[in-house]
């Protein structure tokens, strides 16, 4: 399901760039993708499909939690800037999304006798809240604006930092379970269990866009995460058991975006982006089971979301 999404976007993305996008009587002009104010309000729809998860585990993984990433959320994006020159500009940038629609199956392994041996399976109808947000000081300048070649004359490149985070607070519901090497089964209506995933870090990235025609902009922007920190509270309703799980580790975010001016300030877009979020280090685990408390254990080798979409927006340049 996944590459056919992302096959989607990147055909829907090639369609828009090559499109007929410039309605009759409009002006190309050098600046014609930018606003008197150069503050840019998105607004747009993406899919996403993938999986965010844990593991637990100490000479081996025995427990392994897959939550699925597939639906459909909001994306409002703001920029404006500080201050701007013929060849450079600063703006400060923000976004936010959330889930319009985000659910599946998540799915419970156990390898408790020996490695990569499952013991234990269940699976859980989930359904989650989705919270993305990011703030960004943003430094773009053009080097070869003097140039007669359109590529390098439209040519403008970008360096950003800031902060951002994600959050997946995650419900499952109606239990179906094999136990015992598959000798036991059995399933449990109503709720589950809960699991929320945070991840934030300081963001540090750069962006290279260009126009081929002067109506229509491309850019890619890749975002690095180094010190990406990740948090996990669970809640385990079946065995009035809670924990709360902490990693670090490293992002990353590839978006590649087409941008087409349609109507003076108005302009649409699409586009892909793939995300990596992957705490590996230093995983610990806190909490209690039955009455029976634990504190910092090392049994988590890693906290994750990895999960790619497609978007489709409008944008309005003041």
């Amino acid at each position: 399901m996944m590459s056919r999404r992302l096959m989607a976007g990147v055909v829907a993305t090639l369609l828009l760039a090559g499109g007929p996008c410039v309605l009759d009587g409009m002006s190309a002009g050098e600046g014609s993708l930018k606003g008197p104010l150069g503050i840019d309000l998105q607004a747009s729809v993406w899919a996403s499909a993938g999986e965010a998860g844990f593991q637990i585990g100490y000479v081996w993984v025995i427990s392994e939690l897959e939550y699925p990433m597939d639906g459909t959320l909001f994306e409002i994006k703001a920029s404006a800037p500080i201050t701007r020159q013929d060849a450079w500009g600063l703006f400060v940038r923000g976004r936010y999304a959330g889930a319009l629609s985000y659910d599946g199956t998540s799915k419970d392994s156990d390898f408790l006798d020996f490695p990569n041996i499952r013991s234990d399976y269940s699976e859980s109808d989930s359904s989650a809240d989705v919270s993305i947000w990011d703030v960004d000081a943003f430094l773009d300048f053009r080097p070869f604006r003097e140039k007669e070649e359109q590529f390098l004359r439209t040519l403008s490149l970008g360096f950003f930092a800031g902060y951002g985070g994600q959050s997946f607070d995650y419900s499952d519901k109606n239990l179906d379970a094999s136990y015992d090497y598959g000798l036991t089964r059995f399933t449990v209506p109503g709720p589950v269990s809960t699991y929320k995933f945070d991840f934030t870090g300081i963001r540090v990235g750069a962006r290279a866009a260009f126009r081929p025609m002067n109506e229509i902009e491309i850019a890619v922007e890749g975002t690095w995460i180094p010190n990406l920190e990740a948090e996990g509270d669970g809640q385990w309703l079946l065995r009035n058991y809670t924990f709360q799980q902490s990693a670090d580790g490293m992002g990353v975010i590839l978006d590649i975006k087409a941008r087409c001016r349609v109507w003076e300030q108005l302009s649409v877009f699409g586009g892909v982006r793939v995300v990596s979020l992957i705490a590996d280090k230093r995983g610990k685990e806190t909490g209690n089971e039955d009455g029976m408390a634990y504190e910092g254990w090392p049994i988590v080798p890693q906290i994750t979301a990895e999960y790619s979409g497609f978007e489709v927006g409008c944008s309005w340049i003041f």
